[in-house]
């Protein structure tokens, strides 16, 4: 079970990593006069990306309540997959609603587009700061998991 456990941690955080630090920039910096384009794509990245951490989130506490983990463990488990669960079912989906509505409003209401453009990036900001902290609970769990072999 450990072993399958480091082998969630590391590829959750590998793929956390590939998708904030290679993908997406890549993609807006290549799509650089197509902003909306880029957000589409990102967007259904995301789509496909987010679902796969609720598996990882779920798989992670499930272990951790069957070999009966340190509380600690097993609470930054459940914050692993609440964080999951909300990029899937709430951040992601308002994000991408926000990012149409710019699109929407670009050209025809410079009032609306602005306070759209607040909302998308009040979430877009809140996605990232809670990606940080799950890059460092999966780091330090990683890390944990490892020096107890």
């Amino acid at each position: 079970m450990n072993k399958i456990k480091l082998v969630i941690l590391s590829s959750w955080l590998t793929l956390t990593l590939f998708v904030d630090i290679a993908f997406i920039p890549v993609l807006f910096r290549t799509l650089k006069g197509q902003p909306y384009l880029a957000g589409s794509i990102g967007i259904k990245a995301f789509g496909i990306v987010n679902p796969i951490e609720v598996v990882f989130g779920v798989i992670l506490c499930l272990i951790g309540l069957k070999l009966k983990q340190h509380i600690v463990q097993l609470f930054l488990s459940i914050v692993l997959l609440t964080l999951a669960l909300l990029y899937t079912f709430y951040f992601s989906p308002q994000i991408a609603h926000y990012a149409h509505e710019m699109q929407k409003f670009e050209l025809t209401n410079a009032v609306d587009f602005l306070k759209v453009q607040i909302e998308h990036r009040l979430y877009h900001n809140w996605y990232v700061r809670l990606d940080s902290l799950k890059m460092l609970i999966l780091t330090f769990l990683l890390g944990l998991n490892l020096v107890k072999k």
